[in-house]
C-alpha cells in the first residue's frame, strides 16, 4: 500500500481580506476576491477535501472507510482502505467496530462483528499491531469492555460540535465539517457491516453530519459566501440527498454554469419536492 503523500498548502489570503471564519487556520478556508461586486467572498476549500492528506494514525469513517497506520520500519504513514476485491478487510472492521463505539464486550467482538476463532483473533490482533506500526490500539478499560486508543474522525467530529452542531461555534463547525468526505461508511457494504448497533450508529452519523453541513451552508450563504455555502451545501447532500434544507442552500447560491447539473440532481434525489421554491425551480426547468 502506498505511502501517503502531501500536497503544497494554500496560499495565504490577501492581508486585511474580510474572514468568514477568523480563526480557522488553512487549509480549512482560502479568501479569493469577486470581481463582479465589489465584494470579498470566502471561498473555503471544500469541505472534506483538506490541502494535506491527513497525518493523525487512526480510523476514518466519515466517507470511504480507512485506517491510517505506520510502517513499523520506516514509520511513514500508510492508508490501509477497508474495502478490498475481497470485502471488508477483517482489521479495519475488527477497528471500526471498536473505535465508533464506547465499548464492546470480547464475544459480541469475537462471534458477532468478526466472527472468529481464538486462533483466528490472535492473528487479527497480530495483523493490527503491524498495520499501526507495531502497536496494538485494543484494550480492556475499566468496565471490561474491549476500546482502542487512537484517532476516530467520528470522535473528533463530536468533539468539535457535540450534539448539537447548530450551537458550534461557526470555527468549530467548520472543522468539524473538514472531516467529512461523504456519507459516513460510504464504501462498505451493509451484508457486511450490519447489526442493530452499527445501524442506529450510521443513522446518528448521516443525521449529524448533514445537519452540520446545513448549519455551515446557511451561515456561509448570510455571509455572501455562495461559493463556499454551494460547495458545503453539495458535500452535505452527498451525505443525506434527502435534505429540502440543502437544497435550497444549493439552489440559493448556484451559479448560472452549475444550475442544469443541480437541477438534474434535484430530479434524481427528490423528483416531487415539499418547499414551494424548489417545487418552482422544477417547473422553471421543464418550462424552459
Amino acid at each position: 500500500v502506498p505511502a501517503v503523500t502531501h500536497s503544497a498548502a494554500p496560499s495565504v489570503p490577501a492581508p486585511g481580506a474580510p474572514l468568514l471564519v477568523p480563526d480557522v487556520p488553512a487549509p480549512f478556508a482560502d479568501f479569493t476576491d469577486d470581481a463582479d461586486d465589489s465584494r470579498v467572498d470566502a471561498i473555503a476549500a471544500l469541505p472534506g477535501r483538506p490541502a494535506e492528506e491527513p497525518t493523525e494514525p487512526g480510523l476514518y469513517v466519515l466517507g470511504p472507510v480507512y485506517a491510517l497506520g505506520r510502517d513499523p520500519e520506516t514509520n511513514e504513514a500508510v492508508k490501509h482502505s477497508a474495502v478490498t476485491r475481497q470485502g471488508v478487510r477483517k482489521p479495519v472492521k475488527a477497528l471500526m467496530a471498536l473505535a465508533t463505539s464506547n465499548g464492546v464486550t470480547s464475544t459480541e467482538w469475537e462471534e458477532k462483528i468478526l466472527q472468529v476463532t481464538p486462533s483466528n483473533r490472535r492473528q487479527l490482533r497480530t495483523q493490527i499491531r503491524k498495520m499501526m506500526g507495531g502497536t496494538d490500539p485494543i484494550r480492556n478499560d475499566t468496565r471490561g469492555l474491549l476500546i482502542v486508543d487512537m484517532f476516530c474522525d467520528w470522535k473528533e467530529f463530536n468533539r468539535l460540535v457535540g450534539q448539537t452542531p447548530e450551537s458550534a461555534t461557526t470555527e468549530a463547525l467548520t472543522a468539524a465539517v473538514h472531516l467529512i468526505r461523504g456519507a459516513p461508511f460510504e464504501d462498505v457494504p451493509d451484508e457486511d457491516y450490519a447489526w442493530r448497533s452499527v445501524q442506529l450508529l450510521k443513522d446518528e452519523l448521516i443525521d449529524r453530519c448533514s445537519t452540520a453541513a446545513t448549519e455551515l451552508a446557511q451561515r456561509q450563504l448570510a455571509a455572501g459566501a455562495h461559493a463556499a455555502a454551494y460547495q458545503t451545501a453539495r458535500l452535505g447532500l452527498r451525505v443525506y440527498a434527502k435534505r429540502e434544507d440543502l437544497w435550497l442552500v444549493a439552489a440559493g447560491s448556484v451559479t448560472d454554469t452549475e444550475r442544469k447539473a443541480l437541477i438534474w440532481d434535484l430530479k434524481q434525489a427528490i423528483p416531487v419536492p415539499t418547499h414551494p421554491e424548489l417545487k418552482q425551480l422544477l417547473a422553471a426547468s421543464r418550462a424552459s
